[in-house]
């Protein structure tokens, strides 16, 4: 039950924390805008463009005077900027929206190409990793994105002609949008916050550390011993955690007791990342022979004594929370992390994600798959069987035998798809694949 226990242990503390916020409030806070001049501004707009445009004129003027601050100008400015740019001639508003998400397109297709090639060396094995990678990989060339564009007042024309709607809104009204009233909704998701570019930066450092973290720790799977001082792997196989090592669990499922063996090796070594008793030498480190059964430490045959790695995995995890919550009174419609993620990032409420999973564990076709996975496999379930991979047409092709294949079809060159720990070692060399070029 333990080993479950670890497994899902992410999982229920998500679930823990959804349910001390189930649903969007937002937090109180001073506004800036005195409400008599929004009022004011709302029934000018009204007068002058009609009842038909009310809802969207009152949900635009009100967003912009809730993110509008000091330093965007007094209420005279703020009155004025609204009766200067909201657009009530409907060809005028579909234009305005052409050129806002034209534009929007070219900025972030180019800060997606940027990122990419910044964290190139954190994600890709291409030799020896420098301080400076890190540095790079933590750049968010993002940051100040925000801050420009409230300052030039892009963001405002935003807010003020294509308002923000919740999910609860979203759920109740789109199904009557047009495909362009869900366009320009979709505009309206564009502002809903001003955190400031520090903060953003932050956030950048924490998820670039954990990021790094993870792309550099790597298992020498051909220094694993069993309780027989045998090892099983490929004695240059290197996988990296998480990915790689569940890539290593699906493709032993046609292997017979060879196959299981390696697999119980592998589940052990994920056991003791996830409790932090993993050696901290076995890391990145192809000098020690280790049993993850026993974790006992060898070297030239002999059994050394051996240090747990420190608990950097969950320190991560910590530096990862509080750099979210520091975001998180800049944020009043989405005031923590589990709800941006569910309502603004992902679109589906909480309760309707615990309900899938309670659902679907507690369904009688689980059972049933269950048994059916043990009847293929002549055993008992083990809890790394969550990982079959039996399904799939695929899975009856021998990935050691397909690695012989492609390498022979390719000699002296990497292949684009070869074994998941080839892809792991940089951008690839065959001249017909286009992945990783042009950065």
């Amino acid at each position: 039950m333990k080993k479950y226990f670890l497994l899902l242990l992410p999982l229920a503390l998500i679930l823990c924390q959804c349910k001390q916020k189930e649903s969007i409030t937002e937090k109180q806070s001073v506004q800036y805008i005195k409400k008599q001049t929004v009022d004011t501004v709302i029934n000018v707009l009204v007068a002058k463009y009609g009842d038909s445009q009310k809802a969207r004129i009152e949900k635009g003027v009100k967003q912009t005077a809730a993110l509008w601050t000091q330093k965007d100008g007094k209420d005279i400015d703020f009155r004025d900027f609204c009766l200067k740019y909201f657009i009530g001639d409907p060809a005028k508003l579909e234009l305005l929206f052409n050129r806002l998400s034209g534009n929007f397109e070219q900025l972030f297709g180019r800060y997606n190409l940027i990122t990419l090639a910044m964290k190139w060396a954190v994600h890709i094995d291409i030799g020896e990793p420098l301080d400076v990678d890190e540095m790079f990989g933590a750049w968010e060339p993002t940051a100040h994105f925000n801050d420009d564009f409230f300052a030039n007042k892009i963001a405002f024309v935003t807010c003020v002609n294509f308002p923000f709607y919740t999910l609860a809104e979203k759920e109740e009204l789109g199904s009557k949008w047009s495909r362009k009233e869900w366009a320009y909704a979709r505009l309206g998701d564009m502002f809903t916050a001003r955190v400031p570019a520090e903060v953003s930066q932050k956030v950048s450092d924490a998820l670039s550390s954990a990021d790094n973290y993870i792309s550099n720790y790597n298992i020498y799977m051909g220094n694993l011993l069993d309780d027989k001082g045998q090892t099983h792997f490929p004695k240059d196989m290197k996988l990296i955690s998480h990915w790689n090592l569940r890539d290593e669990l699906k493709a032993n499922y046609n292997k017979g007791e060879e196959g299981l063996l390696k697999q119980k090796l592998v589940y052990n070594v994920m056991l003791h990342i996830i409790d932090q008793s993993i050696p901290d030498s076995v890391i990145n480190n192809p000098t020690y022979q280790w049993n993850p059964e026993s974790n006992k430490l060898f070297k030239g045959g002999k059994e050394v004594a051996s240090t747990p790695e420190p608990n950097k995995r969950y320190e991560i995890f910590l530096n990862n929370f509080k750099a979210m919550k520091a975001v998180d009174q800049y944020t009043p419609l989405y005031p923590t992390f589990i709800l941006r993620s569910f309502d603004g990032g992902m679109e589906i409420r909480q309760k309707q994600v615990e309900k899938l999973f309670t659902d679907l564990c507690s369904s009688p076709e689980i059972k049933k798959v269950g048994d059916l996975i043990s009847k293929r496999l002549g055993r008992q379930l083990q809890p790394f069987d969550i990982w079959y991979d039996g399904f799939k047409a695929r899975s009856n092709m021998n990935q050691d035998e397909l690695d012989k294949i492609t390498r022979a079809k390719y000699p002296g060159q990497r292949p684009c798809m070869g074994s998941a720990n080839e892809r792991r070692q940089g951008p690839p060399s065959h001249p017909n694949c286009k992945v990783g070029h042009g950065l």
